[in-house]
């Protein structure tokens, strides 16, 4: 049976339209995923007491993801807990506090109006890296995790520990993190990449194929880079919860041996990592842009820009006069041509490929204007044909005054 400082801190929590999750008895690790709970709580329209209090009774755990600007300050030590605890003193603020079964406690408080909430790093572990003297943990965005009040388990001895209420519940105060940590990156890397579209299903069979075959394993120096560039690649590009993302790195499968399993020391040994300082991690690199990403993002913006190259160009050809077959211009001619006076970087496009592409839409027939294919070397412009780039480039964009110095010396113009 809940007491009342629990209900009220969990009827607290759901007024902010939290998402609730059921645990797994004695873990942090959901029944279900993630985005099961997420939909399951939108077809509802709230946030679901009802089954919080049915999963506490069969003896499940309860989790949340944070909602409207709800964060928490999660301290693992009495350190940080008597430092939250003097700041909030110091500035006559209460925090709803719950009690964690390390002794450490969380420390519950809404963000300002003034941060772009769309921006924030949903989870900052360690900041002590990024400058900050203390290590404060703090939970910000909607796809980080709590564990809520009311959740029990029993330790190695035998004796029932939990999540309890530590102060009664009260409005959340407004706060800013930087204010307890001065310094303190809370927005995530904006460097813009893909994400992995495909259906859930073919995602998740994605990321096991890539730890079995592809990805690199720790061993020894290095294995925190290693560890960070696996599990941004599964949680960001294959954009997977973390829970998903911890099993799929530690269970053994289908005869393979888990990645986590393989990971070894500088000696050869057999190091595989502690699965909650696993799973730190992998929360941790849930707002940072994912390396292959980022070059595939890369690769469609060059990908498009070539392909607005060859459409516009075929525009421009197809706004050329009809001319008879002896007057021909050479296709690379003409590319090279497209290229200055559009404006763009010819390094950006291999010329062999654009010139063949332009070459087979003009033998195909896809161009209303016959231009015969002829060899770069093949110059010697007419000024009928010249006239003609002329008039097209003047009804695509009317810059016909850009053609570059490079023609009007080729054809004597």
């Amino acid at each position: 049976m809940l007491d009342r400082s629990t209900i009220a801190t969990l009827e607290g929590i759901a007024s902010y339209g939290c998402v609730f999750l059921e645990l797994r008895p004695g873990t942090k690790t959901p029944t279900r995923s993630w985005d099961f709970f997420e939909e399951m709580h939108y077809q509802r329209g709230q946030s679901r007491l009802d089954l919080v209090d049915r999963w506490l009774r069969k003896g499940s755990g309860v989790g949340y993801l944070p909602r409207r600007h709800l964060a928490a300050i999660d301290c693992d030590d009495m350190l940080t807990v008597q430092r939250v605890v003097q700041f909030s003193q110091q500035h006559g603020i209460k925090f709803p506090q719950v009690k964690t079964p390390s002794k450490g406690r969380h420390f519950l408080f809404e963000l300002p109006p003034g941060i772009d909430y769309s921006r924030l790093k949903h989870h900052v572990c360690h900041p002590e890296e990024h400058g900050c003297a203390v290590p404060w943990d703090f939970k910000l965005g909607p796809r980080t995790m709590l564990v809520a009040p009311g959740t029990v388990r029993f330790d190695a001895t035998g004796s029932l520990i939990g999540r309890y209420v530590a102060s009664p519940w009260t409005a959340p105060p407004v706060l800013d993190p930087r204010d307890l940590a001065p310094g303190l990156e809370i927005y995530r890397d904006l460097t813009p990449f893909v994400r992995d579209q495909r259906p859930k299903r073919d995602r998740v069979m994605a990321a096991m194929t890539y730890l079995r075959l592809h990805a690199p394993v720790c061993r020894g120096k290095g294995a925190r880079k290693i560890l960070w560039e696996v599990a941004v690649h599964l949680v960001s590009y294959y954009d997977l919860d973390p829970h998903l993302v911890l099993h799929l790195m530690t269970t053994d499968k289908g005869g393979h041996v888990a990645w986590n399993n393989r990971c070894l020391d500088e000696h050869g040994t057999p190091f595989p990592w502690d699965p909650s300082e696993l799973l730190e991690v992998i929360q941790g690199v849930q707002d940072d842009p994912p390396p292959f990403g980022i070059a595939e993002h890369r690769r469609l913006a060059e990908r498009e820009f070539h392909q607005w190259c060859l459409s516009t160009f075929v525009t421009i050809l197809n706004l050329m006069p009809r001319e008879s077959a002896d007057r021909t211009i050479a296709t690379r001619d003409l590319y090279r041509f497209f290229v200055g006076f559009s404006g763009t970087d010819p390094r950006s496009i291999v010329l062999d490929e654009f010139g063949a592409e332009i070459h087979k839409a003009i033998v195909s027939g896809r161009l209303t204007t016959l231009i015969p294919y002829r060899t770069a070397s093949a110059r010697g412009f007419k000024g009928a044909d010249l006239e003609s780039l002329y008039y097209a480039c003047d009804l695509y964009e009317g810059r016909a005054d850009a053609l570059p110095d490079w023609i009007l010396e080729a054809c004597d113009f």
